[in-house]
């Protein structure tokens, strides 16, 4: 069972929360469609200096909180997320 190390809480129910983002988000990559292993979904942000947390580990924060991250992303596959950040080094 995951625990947060911010405030060493467990959560049962990290799939659920998981879950509910990545449906939030569309539950598909905006770029390919790729839509086969959550696992699989990144969130990217659009800018990158309007990140104040990332939404990978934090299941401790509001979900008010994590809807206004989540409105600074797009969901991308593994793949496009690559290729998302290739073409800004470029």
């Amino acid at each position: 069972m995951p625990i947060c190390k911010k405030c060493n809480n467990r959560f049962p129910n990290r799939i659920k929360i998981d879950g509910n983002i990545v449906e939030y988000k569309g539950g598909k990559c905006v770029q390919c469609g790729y839509n086969k292993n959550m696992k699989a979904l990144v969130f990217h942000h659009i800018n990158p200096n309007e990140k104040e947390f990332s939404l990978s580990g934090c299941h401790c924060i509001s979900w008010k909180r994590i809807k206004k991250e989540l409105d600074k992303c797009i969901l991308l596959c593994a793949n496009c997320h690559i290729e998302e950040h290739d073409n800004v080094v470029v």
